[in-house]
């Protein structure tokens, strides 16, 4: 529920994030650092810290399941899918998350997503394409550790955080290739 908008469905990783179902990853990590990880995040990338979401005991059953991901695929299971609400991306919802973004983001995302000196762009082909909705919502409600993008989740209720994933994600249709210089 909380890692497959990143890290993919089966654990294949994204270009947001490492495949899980890695044996070069659970060559290098022990469970202490994966837990460490998942509870405190990895400094400068899209990994947020879990440890207020999750209790001590579900941090321990992510640890098991990444350090135990091969036994998954020669059992013959396969990793249930969970599938994200659809956005709400009528009129009111794209405008309610436009004025959001317009008090909480322009400052660092520039007002018409290209990103500035402080963050990166957000209305580019790019990153709209290949980053979920779910990915997004999680971006926002938990920041990006050792980055200036604030975790929001604490301030903002579900609901706002969809408004403002609807804005962005309306804005997909007439998106650059690229960000703006």
């Amino acid at each position: 529920a909380n890692c497959v908008a990143c890290h993919g469905a089966n654990g294949e990783g994204t270009t947001l994030a490492p495949a899980l179902a890695s044996d070069e990853l659970r060559a290098r990590l022990s469970d202490a650092d994966i837990a460490r990880i998942v509870a405190q995040g990895s400094p400068g990338t899209l990994m947020a810290g879990w440890e207020r979401a999750l209790t001590p005991a579900d941090i321990a059953a992510v640890t098991a399941l990444v350090r135990r991901w091969p036994e998954i695929g020669a059992a013959g299971l396969t990793m249930p899918v969970v599938e994200a609400a659809p956005l709400d991306m009528s009129p009111a919802a794209i405008a309610a998350g436009g004025q959001l973004y317009g008090l909480l983001c322009t400052q660092c995302h520039g007002a018409s997503g290209y990103g500035t000196p402080l963050a990166p762009a957000l209305n580019n082909q790019t990153f709209l394409s290949q980053t979920e909705d779910a990915a997004i919502q999680q971006i926002i409600a938990g920041g990006v550790p050792g980055t200036s993008m604030p975790a929001w989740g604490g301030y903002l209720g579900e609901a706002d955080i969809t408004a403002i994933t609807a804005f962005l994600r309306s804005l997909e249709a007439d998106a650059p290739a690229m960000a703006a210089p």
